[in-house]
């Protein structure tokens, strides 16, 4: 390999030898210019990448947030009903109905009594040891993650 490059000086005249060198310096000059342009057009395109990013996170957050108080709206005004103050259970689910015509984000609706207690026509579930209903009694509100069955672990 050596000789071949040495043959390659050897063999040609001091013009062929200038041209050649002249054209390693233009190649040199041409990627010691186009290399620095292309790492910072592509820092460039990154940052714009990460900013656009940043507002998409950003709206999304928002739009989570909006819509979570909604739900945490249409949850207090069930709460703060006549019917559930007065404890007219069946018009309170008439009332759910109703809004889940429109509404389909909830599943179900469930009251519980003051003594801590969740009941239905075929049973009964203890939650007053539940944290939220701890909260509720001190009348704060509270957002808890999935309530999970301590029967079987699944949620509910």
């Amino acid at each position: 390999m050596g000789r071949l490059l040495f043959s390659l000086f050897i063999d040609h005249t001091i013009k062929t030898r200038l041209q050649l060198w002249i054209s390693a310096f233009i190649l040199l000059l041409t990627f010691s210019i186009i290399v620095p342009f292309y790492l910072i057009e592509r820092g460039n395109r990154l940052d714009e990448a990460c900013v656009q990013l940043k507002q998409v996170i950003a709206l999304q957050s928002l739009y989570i947030e909006r819509w979570n108080q909604e739900k945490l709206d249409a949850i207090k005004r069930f709460a703060l009903s006549d019917n559930a103050k007065f404890h007219r259970i069946g018009d309170l689910k008439r009332e759910f109905q109703d809004y889940a015509k429109v509404n389909s984000e909830f599943y179900s609706i469930t009251f519980v009594e003051p003594d801590g207690y969740i009941r239905s026509d075929s049973s009964s579930i203890y939650v007053g040891d539940r944290q939220y209903f701890a909260r509720a009694k001190e009348l704060k509100s509270y957002v808890s993650g999935v309530v999970l069955s301590k029967e079987n672990g699944e949620p509910i």
